[in-house]
């Protein structure tokens, strides 16, 4: 029975490459994506998907053409290259319908965002527990112009807050990237927080004048966001400092969207979010059919079924059919959507049937981890602690040296070592051995609850849309449970305690969250042998998954 076959559609257009190293690309100007064309034989190929040949009939025409001078690509790899074209909107049996909404949602946000409902993790809930770390540990910024001239309305500010002094309750500093050329910022009072922050952790704003009145940000946090084509979606973004305690009590997030209605809508219609998404460097597929498949991923992770060690191999074993049934569509008659549909219809506590990870698999994936987690501590170290600046040191010191405590560990079983291999007397070593050896029970209910709502809030916020690929984010939240874990140790052996308390693992989840968002790790290049090493075998080393460390 032949395969599919595909027609690319009219108006596609052949983009060179957008900076030196980047493949040209096969742009659609109606959907907004973009097919890369990373080796010279995908280009040659896309003259032959003019509806007459399936992936075997293009694969040997290419081995025809190139008359045994070069190696022709893999058959594999020419269907990779037809279903990209396909779940990309590229090819003509691509829904109309479809494509005249994507369009008109990119022209008018606004009015497709009054068309479409809002969406909120279930479970998902939020209550502030007045630690105050927000107003001192984030940028006090940037403001909207509406926050600006709200605040500069608010009487009697100089005589409420006296550490505002003569200053105005903005500054404002040049950006040629914000509207208008300048960017507007809280002051700062002298410990760096907001100079609103009242001593008792209240917001001196909302205690004076009303919640109202504060800038939608800090009404928002830790909320934010995004219009998609299918939706309008409210998340976590799981920054809170006390989040194990204010992810789990309080207001539910359908009411908390309710509440935050208008700000929320503002924030969503400004404009479609709709990346393309890379599956691994040879399938991309629509944002919209991934979506389909990111509410499976958030069920699968929420699962209360086994360990969080296992809910890292349930995800394993979704990604795998997710990549297979992509590939191989090859009945013409079934549609992405209905592919995509089929992997999501799996019933989640199905996807915890694999076994567990042989010796030889943890080694491979322990080792990929510790190699990833280096060249993270590594490239962090040459752009923040090397440049000196007392703010980033304070912001990021902590993430680094979990980065590289967490990396230590897991090299440390991959080669089959214990902890009498760090060397004694070292103060950086001998902190890794003590970490390691406090009790931290991942099967313990609590812990566990808050480690897969942080992996579902992760993904429901759409993280993954900033890395390269799927591939990328599966392994950051592998790095993000591991540096998890290491961090809530090291910060108890800093304050002296026997075990893990809440307040280390909301400590460390915070350092981590911000490591790993920052841009310069997204952009990082990274080996594809070792991202699908880590994928392939999600481990957590010992002295950090809850087992007794190797002895030392």
């Amino acid at each position: 029975m032949p395969g599919y076959r595909p027609r690319l559609r009219a108006g596609l257009v052949l983009r060179p490459p957008e900076r030196p190293g980047a493949p040209p690309r096969l742009y659609d100007p109606h959907s907004g994506n973009a097919l890369p064309l990373r080796e010279p034989w995908q280009q040659a190929a896309l003259p032959l998907l003019d509806g007459t040949r399936d992936a075997e009939a293009v694969h040997h025409a290419l081995a025809s053409a190139s008359g045994g001078a070069v190696a022709p690509p893999s058959l594999e790899a020419v269907r990779c290259l037809l279903q990209s074209a396909r779940y990309l909107r590229l090819t003509e049996d691509t829904d109309p319908g479809a494509l005249a909404r994507l369009e008109q949602a990119r022209r008018d946000p606004a009015g497709h965002a009054a068309r479409v409902p809002w969406r909120v993790l279930r479970g998902g809930r939020f209550a502030c527990q007045r630690s105050g770390n927000c107003c001192r540990s984030y940028a006090l910024g940037p403001l909207g112009p509406e926050d600006v001239a709200a605040l500069q309305r608010l009487q009697r500010l100089a005589e409420r807050f006296p550490a505002l002094g003569e200053r105005p309750p903005v500054r404002t500093f040049a950006n040629p990237d914000a509207p208008g050329g300048l960017e507007h910022h809280l002051q700062q009072a002298e410990h760096g927080g907001c100079v609103f922050l009242l001593e008792d952790n209240r917001c001196g704003i909302h205690a004076l004048y009303g919640p109202e009145h504060k800038p939608a940000m800090c009404q928002l946090f830790p909320t934010s966001a995004v219009l998609t084509l299918e939706a309008k979606f409210a998340f976590d973004r799981a920054e809170c400092h006390t989040y194990g305690t204010s992810a789990f009590g309080g207001e539910s997030y359908p009411d908390r969207v309710r509440r935050l209605l208008p700000l929320l809508e503002q924030q969503a219609s400004r404009q479609l979010f709709h990346p393309q998404i890379a599956l691994d460097e040879a399938l991309a597929i629509d944002f919209a059919y991934f979506l389909v498949f990111e509410q499976h991923v958030v069920a699968v992770l929420g699962e209360p079924c086994g360990t969080i060690a296992e809910a890292l191999l349930a995800l394993r074993a979704a990604n795998a059919h997710l990549l297979a049934a992509v590939a191989h569509s090859d009945d013409p008659a079934a549609r992405p959507e209905q592919v995509l549909a089929a992997v999501a219809a799996v019933p989640p506590r199905a996807r915890y049937a694999s076994e567990p990870l042989a010796a030889g698999e943890r080694r491979a994936g322990l080792g990929a981890l510790a190699a990833l987690l280096r060249e993270m501590y590594a490239a962090c170290e040459r752009t923040i602690l090397r440049s000196g600046h007392p703010g980033m040191l304070r912001k990021h010191g902590e993430g680094i040296e979990a980065a590289r405590a967490a990396a230590v560990l897991c090299h440390l079983e991959a080669s089959g070592q214990g902890l009498q291999a760090l060397p004694r007397g070292d103060p950086a070593a001998e902190r890794i051995r003590a970490a390691a050896a406090l009790p931290l029970s991942l099967a313990a209910p609590r812990c566990d609850r808050r480690l897969r709502r942080l992996l579902q809030d992760v993904v429901f916020s759409k993280d993954y849309a900033l890395c390269p690929s799927w591939l990328h984010a599966c392994a950051r939240l592998v790095a993000l449970l591991v540096l998890v874990l290491v961090g809530a140790r090291l910060a108890a052996v800093r304050a002296g305690r026997e075990r893990p308390a809440d307040a280390d693992l909301d400590r460390a989840q915070v350092q981590a969250l911000r490591l790993l968002r920052l841009p310069l790790l997204a952009e990082l290049p990274l080996r594809l042998a070792q991202l699908r090493a880590i994928c392939a075998s999600p481990a957590l080393p010992l002295g950090t998954a809850g087992a007794a460390p190797p002895p030392g």
